[in-house]
Formats: C-alpha cells, sequence, structure tokens
C-alpha cells in the first residue's frame, strides 16, 4: 500500500513570479519533490512547468486557473519553475515542500 503524507512545506523558502505572456521562471530550490504553485489573480489562468535554469513556460503545459492552486511532482534536479499568463500580468506564489 502506498502512503500519502500531507504536503509539508518548506517553511521561508515561499516565492512570488510576477508573470506575463512571455515566459519567466524563478527558482525554487534543490532536493524538494513538490512544488505547491497558488495563481493569486481572480480574473486569469496560467500555464507552469518545472525544470532547471532554463525552463519556460508554453500553452502546452499545466495550466493554472484563476485562483488555483496545485502541488505538482517534480524530478528533485528541478531547481526552477516557469510561468506564462493568458494576459495581463498575474503573479503566483511557489513554495517547496513534501507530501501531496
Amino acid at each position: 500500500m502506498n502512503r500519502q503524507n500531507a504536503f509539508g512545506p518548506s517553511w521561508g523558502k515561499g516565492v512570488i513570479l510576477a508573470t506575463s505572456t512571455s515566459t519567466g521562471n524563478t527558482e525554487v530550490g534543490i532536493n524538494a519533490f513538490n512544488v505547491v504553485i497558488t495563481n493569486q489573480d481572480g480574473t486569469d489562468g496560467m500555464y507552469v512547468a518545472c525544470g532547471d535554469s532554463t525552463v519556460t513556460a508554453t500553452t502546452a503545459d499545466y495550466y493554472l486557473p484563476p485562483n488555483g492552486q496545485v502541488c505538482i511532482t517534480k524530478k528533485k534536479e528541478y531547481t526552477h519553475v516557469a510561468a506564462i499568463a493568458v494576459a495581463n500580468t498575474p503573479s503566483i506564489h511557489i513554495i517547496p515542500g513534501q507530501g501531496v
């Protein structure tokens, strides 16, 4: 049986990424298997992706709706999260941690 643990954030490691209709990324650190990403905008959605320092987000990546939140499992070697907004300049909050 597979045991799932509640998400345990890495306190003090959260970051805000101001997005636009051009892709941008921010460092979230190494060795975290999960990140919780929260769209802080009530109107505009965005797409997010995880990877190394060169990661870019496209409309083929994970869609995060307005006011949406998701816990994404990533490779522990991935150090960055990228995002691209559907419109305008919404911000996202990203915090690494462990669990789902």
